[in-house]
């Protein structure tokens, strides 16, 4: 199984006052992706990584 990279979370607050949540309106096409992108089931779709 290969171990995957995980970033910093987007809660996090780095650079500026405001968490990335925060500054994207809740009516953004990001948000119906963001979704969509967690529904998937990405063990079943049996993804290989190139080294």
């Amino acid at each position: 199984m290969v171990d995957f990279i995980e970033g910093t979370p987007r809660n996090q607050i780095h650079l500026f006052d405001e968490c990335l949540d925060d500054m994207i309106g809740g009516n953004n096409i990001v948000r119906f992706i963001d979704i969509y992108i967690e529904s998937l089931h990405w063990k079943s779709l049996d993804l290989k990584c190139q080294q």
